[in-house]
Parts: C-alpha cells; structure tokens; sequence
C-alpha cells in the first residue's frame, strides 16, 4: 500500500509546484537594427585537433570551396606536432589565421 500513497503524493506535489508557475504568457518586443553592431565577426574556421594530416582535396575543400578562415590547431604536450604542423602551413599558404592551443 506504500507505492499508491507515493505516487499520490508525488503527484499532489507537482500539482503543488506548478500551481506557482504564472499561467500565462506575455509577448515581448524584438527590435532589429541593421545600423547597429554589437561585435565584429573576424572570420569562420574549425578544429584540426585529432584529424591527421588534412589532404590536399580536404584542403581544398574547407576553404575554397567553403569558405573557411579560422584554423585552430592542437598544441600537443609530448611535441607530436607533425600533423598540426602541416595543418597549419596548409592553411596559412592560403591566407588563414591560424590559432593554437593545448
């Protein structure tokens, strides 16, 4: 007879809180101005961390064809730096910037 008297109870409690809740919903204005800046986005990239060495068909494909322009590369603690190494040199052949950290 416990488990009926729990549920019960759990249910009487949650009634309980969500009569707290305000029970409706009130619209609020959003206002766009294009002449308006807040920040400045300097560019859009990705991660090499943990992808090898990037061929030249990857490459080619992340940025030329989409675009990016942020590289951020993976400082490896036990200097394994060699695929980064050549991620990077890749990338800032090609006018990325280039950002490492651990």
């Amino acid at each position: 007879m416990k488990t009926p008297t729990r549920k019960l109870g759990f249910v009487a409690a949650a009634f309980a809180i969500a009569a707290t809740f305000p029970s409706t919903v009130q619209a609020g204005d959003c206002v766009v101005d294009g002449n308006t800046y807040y920040q400045t986005i300097d560019g859009f990239g990705f991660s090499s961390a943990w992808c090898g060495t990037l061929s030249s068909a990857k490459n080619a494909a992340l940025y030329d064809t989409l675009g990016f322009s942020l590289l951020r590369i993976r400082i490896d603690q036990n200097n394994s730096w060699s695929d980064e190494t050549n991620n990077s040199s890749a990338a800032h052949s090609r006018g990325l910037k280039v950002l490492g950290c651990p």
